[in-house]
């Protein structure tokens, strides 16, 4: 049978390991919310960059019929 100094050891690990897995879960928590964060970030800047190539694209497309347009008059 373990003694009793045997078992407040393994008391005391215990309680030890306890607060060490509960500030890892705080921990994890906040960095879930801040990837959270920059993932909203990412995703409006990726958005705005669409926009951008988008409008990009179409004045590739829309000055030079407008040049050729005003040419052949």
């Amino acid at each position: 049978m373990p003694s009793d100094a045997h078992r407040t050891e393994v008391i005391e690990r215990l309680a030890k390991i306890e607060t060490r897995n509960q500030s890892i879960a705080k921990d994890i928590r906040e960095i879930k919310v801040q990837l959270q964060i920059s993932n909203g970030r990412t995703r409006s800047l990726e958005s705005k960059q669409g926009i951008i190539f988008g409008a990009g694209s179409v004045l590739l497309v829309v000055i030079p019929v407008l040049i050729n347009l005003l040419m052949g008059l």
